[in-house]
């Protein structure tokens, strides 16, 4: 690509109308030809039910992880908040819990003596939970302010804050 080539950018609004098989073909190849391919559309399963047969929901994967950057506003699915908390991924959380044991009497609750037990256990959790993506980003208008919260995902590369994931916000007007 020269730089004194042309940017081609094709953005498709209700993208589920106008998806078609070699769209993944075209996002693999178009940055290093000098051209971008943006996709709106309202869920993850508008894109499955657009391309029809048995491989339709693999090649609407392999479309969407070819794109570079992806923008979540709020989600009215729980598949799409889903699919979009596994590109967040996941890490290990330690909870820690305990319990008093009851005393035998009132001397030994006066002075103490009953017994804790603590414990702990450690398992991966999702980073971002479906909440986030269903009800925690604002969604415009007046009650909004006109603003739209937006989690920015990235792939590859983590941004400043050391994530794959970035909290942003856009003005309506």
């Amino acid at each position: 690509r020269k730089d004194s080539s042309n940017l081609v950018a094709i953005i498709a609004d209700e993208a589920q109308q106008f998806i078609n098989s070699w769209d993944s073909h075209y996002i693999a190849q178009c940055r290093s030809h000098g051209g971008s391919l943006i996709f709106l559309t309202q869920s993850l399963a508008s894109l499955y039910g657009a391309v029809p047969g048995p491989s339709g929901k693999h090649q609407v994967d392999a479309l969407l992880s070819n794109f570079q950057h992806k923008f979540i506003t709020t989600l009215a699915d729980d598949i799409s908040a889903d699919w979009c908390c596994k590109l967040v991924g996941r890490r290990k959380e330690t909870f820690f819990g305990g319990s008093m044991s009851p005393t035998k009497d009132v001397y030994d609750e006066l002075f103490g003596n009953g017994q804790f037990t603590a414990s702990y256990s450690e398992h991966y959790e999702d980073i971002l939970q479906n909440t986030v993506f269903l009800s925690g980003l604002r969604c415009g208008g007046k009650d909004n302010n006109y603003l739209v919260d937006c989690v920015v995902l990235r792939n590859g590369e983590p941004f400043s804050n050391g994530e794959n994931f970035l909290f942003t916000t856009f003005s309506q007007r």
